[in-house]
C-alpha cells in the first residue's frame, strides 16, 4: 500500500514538473518577437522605411523623418561627417520594386557618442515618383526622458526595415515584439524584435500610439541563440542634436 501511495506521490512530482516546463516553453514563446514580409504596396507605414545603402558592398536600413531627413545607424556609413554623396535610399523598396523612387544622400552627420546618424538630401537628389509619393511625409520626434525610458518594459513595440535574409532580393520585413530592458549606463533599450544584418537604422515604434522610439543599432543573443533588437532611443539630448542638424 505505501509503495503504492509513493508511485502516486512520484507521478504528481513529476506531471507538476511537466506542467511547469510546458507552461514556461509557452510562454517563452510568446515572449519572442515576430517578423513577417510587408506588402509595401498596400501597409502605409512601409514607405517611411528604406533600404539605404552608403556604398556598393553592403546596405542598411533608415527611417525617413521627412521627405529629405532620415535616420539610420553610425555603423552604416562610418563616423566622420560627409558633405557629398554617400549613397542612396529606396523607401518601401520590396524585391525588384521601388514603388516610392529612390533619393540620392547629400550630407551624413553621424553623432558622436552614439549608433546614430542624420543622413539628408535635396530636392535635386531626388526622382520624380520620389518627390510625388514622399512630398508629405513627417515623423514627429520627442525627447523621452530618463523616467519615461525606465518605465517602457513590457510595452509592444514595431520595426519596419531590411534584414538579410533573402537571397531574391532586398526585401521588407515588418518586425514585432516588446521591450525587455532599459539600460541606464548605455542608454540603450532591449527588446525582443527578430534582428539580422541589414536591418541596422530600422526605426522602432510603440505600439500604442505609434510613437518614434528610436534607431535599431545592433542585436543581442537571448539562452536560445535568437537575435533579438538592441535600441537607440531618442532621449533628450538626442532629439536636441537631432533638431539642431535638420
Amino acid at each position: 500500500m505505501r509503495r503504492g501511495i509513493m508511485k502516486f506521490k512520484k507521478l504528481i512530482v513529476l506531471a507538476t514538473i511537466g506542467l511547469f516546463i510546458s507552461s514556461f516553453n509557452i510562454s517563452y514563446a510568446e515572449d519572442l518577437g515576430t517578423r513577417k514580409l510587408v506588402d509595401t504596396t498596400k501597409d502605409p507605414k512601409s514607405k517611411y522605411a528604406a533600404r539605404y545603402d552608403p556604398d556598393y558592398s553592403l546596405h542598411c536600413s533608415a527611417t525617413m523623418i521627412t521627405d529629405k531627413i532620415g535616420l539610420t545607424a553610425k555603423h552604416c556609413a562610418g563616423n566622420k561627417k560627409i558633405n557629398g554623396y554617400i549613397g542612396a535610399v529606396y523607401p518601401g523598396h520590396s524585391g525588384l520594386s521601388t514603388p516610392f523612387g529612390m533619393m540620392n544622400i547629400s550630407e551624413y552627420i553621424p553623432n558622436d557618442a552614439n549608433d546614430i546618424a542624420i543622413i539628408k538630401g535635396e530636392e535635386k537628389d531626388m526622382d520624380n515618383t520620389y518627390k510625388h509619393y514622399m512630398k508629405n511625409t513627417n515623423i514627429n520626434i520627442t525627447p523621452f526622458s530618463t523616467d519615461e525610458l525606465k518605465k517602457l518594459k513590457g510595452k509592444e513595440v514595431y520595426s519596419y526595415g531590411y534584414p538579410g535574409i533573402n537571397l531574391t532580393g532586398y526585401k521588407q520585413y515588418k518586425s514585432e515584439g516588446v521591450i525587455t530592458s532599459y539600460n541606464p549606463i548605455t542608454g540603450d533599450i532591449s527588446t525582443t524584435l527578430p534582428s539580422e544584418p541589414g536591418q541596422s537604422g530600422s526605426g522602432v515604434f510603440l505600439k500604442d500610439g505609434d510613437r518614434f522610439l528610436g534607431v535599431l543599432h545592433s542585436h543581442y543573443n537571448d539562452n536560445n541563440g535568437n537575435h533579438l533588437g538592441r535600441v537607440t532611443p531618442m532621449n533628450v539630448r538626442l532629439t536636441n542634436w537631432f533638431n539642431a542638424n535638420k
